[in-house]
């Protein structure tokens, strides 16, 4: 949670300052919203980018998104495993 955050702060940031650049962002918490469905991959389509620029950093996003979400599940999936392996009695394996 601690990588989400300033991620979504910071794209919510840039989108509130490209206000302009989109359709239904108003405010800091439309923005903050659309930083939060666009992590979440959920897309409603009440705000959405119509500046080139707009676009452009929304996709940024999302590619950034896919990879912080990866990592998070990664590492998730690493102590799990690890937490096995203890509980079995086995070594844990060293990278």
């Amino acid at each position: 949670m601690g990588l989400l955050l300033p991620v979504v702060t910071f794209f919510a940031l840039a989108y509130y300052l490209m206000a302009d650049q989109f359709v239904g962002i108003e405010n800091r918490t439309d923005a903050l919203y659309f930083a939060v469905v666009t992590l979440g991959t959920v897309g409603f389509g009440d705000v959405h980018p119509t500046g080139e620029a707009a676009k452009i950093v929304t996709m940024v996003q999302i590619a950034l998104d896919l990879v912080v979400v990866g990592v998070l599940v990664s590492i998730a999936t690493s102590r799990a495993q690890a937490r096995v392996g203890r509980r079995e009695g086995s070594p844990h394996p060293e990278k």
